[in-house]
Protein backbone atom coordinates (compact mmCIF):
# COMPACT_ATOMS: atom_id res chain seq x y z
CA UNK A 1 0.00 0.00 0.00
CA UNK A 2 2.67 2.76 0.65
CA UNK A 3 4.77 1.25 -1.49
CA UNK A 4 2.22 1.78 -4.46
CA UNK A 5 1.95 5.74 -3.33
CA UNK A 6 5.63 6.32 -2.98
CA UNK A 7 5.78 5.11 -6.54
CA UNK A 8 2.81 7.00 -7.54
CA UNK A 9 4.02 10.16 -5.79
CA UNK A 10 7.61 8.91 -7.60
CA UNK A 11 5.98 9.56 -10.86
CA UNK A 12 4.35 13.09 -10.36
CA UNK A 13 7.85 14.27 -9.25
CA UNK A 14 9.20 13.26 -12.46
CA UNK A 15 6.70 14.41 -14.71
CA UNK A 16 6.29 17.76 -12.60
CA UNK A 17 10.09 18.06 -13.23
CA UNK A 18 10.11 17.30 -16.54
CA UNK A 19 7.37 19.61 -17.64
CA UNK A 20 9.65 22.27 -15.60
CA UNK A 21 12.38 21.51 -17.31
CA UNK A 22 10.25 21.78 -20.92
CA UNK A 23 9.11 25.61 -19.80
CA UNK A 24 12.60 26.48 -18.47
CA UNK A 25 13.38 25.63 -22.23
CA UNK A 26 10.57 27.49 -23.80
CA UNK A 27 11.74 30.09 -21.21
CA UNK A 28 14.90 30.29 -22.55
CA UNK A 29 14.62 30.04 -26.00
CA UNK A 30 12.27 33.24 -25.71
CA UNK A 31 14.44 35.11 -23.80
CA UNK A 32 16.83 34.70 -26.64
CA UNK A 33 14.25 35.44 -29.59
CA UNK A 34 12.52 38.43 -28.37
CA UNK A 35 14.97 39.86 -25.41
CA UNK A 36 12.30 39.44 -23.04
CA UNK A 37 12.76 38.00 -19.94
CA UNK A 38 10.37 35.46 -19.02
CA UNK A 39 10.22 33.89 -15.40
CA UNK A 40 8.72 30.46 -14.40
CA UNK A 41 6.66 31.90 -12.65
CA UNK A 42 4.97 34.08 -15.92
CA UNK A 43 4.68 30.76 -17.43
CA UNK A 44 3.34 29.23 -14.64
CA UNK A 45 0.46 31.82 -14.99
CA UNK A 46 -0.02 32.14 -18.36
CA UNK A 47 -0.23 28.32 -18.76
CA UNK A 48 -2.86 28.50 -16.08
CA UNK A 49 -5.23 31.23 -17.12
CA UNK A 50 -4.82 29.39 -20.69
CA UNK A 51 -5.11 25.93 -19.47
CA UNK A 52 -2.41 25.00 -21.57
CA UNK A 53 -3.94 25.97 -25.15
CA UNK A 54 -1.30 28.20 -26.70
CA UNK A 55 -2.55 30.59 -29.59
CA UNK A 56 -6.54 29.55 -28.24
CA UNK A 57 -9.00 32.11 -29.08
CA UNK A 58 -9.23 33.68 -25.69
CA UNK A 59 -5.65 34.29 -26.10
CA UNK A 60 -5.62 35.85 -29.48
CA UNK A 61 -8.35 38.01 -27.84
CA UNK A 62 -6.52 39.38 -24.77
CA UNK A 63 -3.45 39.75 -27.05
CA UNK A 64 -5.18 42.21 -29.32
CA UNK A 65 -6.69 43.93 -26.62
CA UNK A 66 -3.80 44.74 -25.10
CA UNK A 67 -1.96 46.20 -28.67
CA UNK A 68 -5.39 48.06 -29.02
CA UNK A 69 -4.79 49.60 -25.83
CA UNK A 70 -0.80 49.79 -25.88
CA UNK A 71 -1.37 51.81 -28.75
CA UNK A 72 -3.83 53.84 -27.48
CA UNK A 73 -1.60 54.84 -24.17
CA UNK A 74 1.60 55.59 -26.48
CA UNK A 75 -1.42 57.80 -28.66
CA UNK A 76 -2.28 59.61 -25.45
CA UNK A 77 0.96 59.97 -24.34
CA UNK A 78 2.00 61.38 -27.55
CA UNK A 79 -0.44 64.12 -27.27
CA UNK A 80 -0.39 64.88 -23.46
CA UNK A 81 3.04 65.57 -24.52
CA UNK A 82 2.30 67.67 -27.33
CA UNK A 83 -0.79 69.59 -24.91
CA UNK A 84 1.76 70.14 -22.32
CA UNK A 85 4.61 71.91 -24.65
CA UNK A 86 2.38 73.76 -26.35
CA UNK A 87 1.14 74.66 -22.68
CA UNK A 88 4.87 75.96 -21.85
CA UNK A 89 5.37 77.28 -25.64
CA UNK A 90 2.13 79.77 -25.04
CA UNK A 91 3.45 80.85 -20.92
CA UNK A 92 6.79 82.13 -22.84
CA UNK A 93 5.25 83.32 -25.97
CA UNK A 94 2.71 85.51 -23.76
CA UNK A 95 5.93 86.43 -20.96
CA UNK A 96 7.40 87.72 -24.36
CA UNK A 97 4.41 89.91 -25.63
CA UNK A 98 4.21 91.34 -21.73
CA UNK A 99 8.11 92.89 -21.84
CA UNK A 100 7.42 93.93 -25.91
CA UNK A 101 4.23 95.76 -24.81
CA UNK A 102 5.85 97.72 -21.85
CA UNK A 103 8.65 98.18 -24.26
CA UNK A 104 6.19 100.03 -26.56
CA UNK A 105 4.50 101.77 -23.98
CA UNK A 106 7.77 103.11 -22.78
CA UNK A 107 8.54 104.48 -26.39
CA UNK A 108 6.49 107.52 -26.42
CA UNK A 109 8.06 108.52 -23.19
CA UNK A 110 11.86 108.70 -24.94
CA UNK A 111 13.70 111.78 -25.90
CA UNK A 112 14.53 112.50 -29.98
CA UNK A 113 17.66 112.92 -29.42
Amino acid sequence: MFSDNFNVIIKIVRKADKNFKFLVKISTSFHLECGVNVTYQSILVSAAIFKGKYGSDYENKLEAEHDFLADRQKRVGAAKYKWTNGRNLLNHATAQLCVACKKWMLLPNMNPA
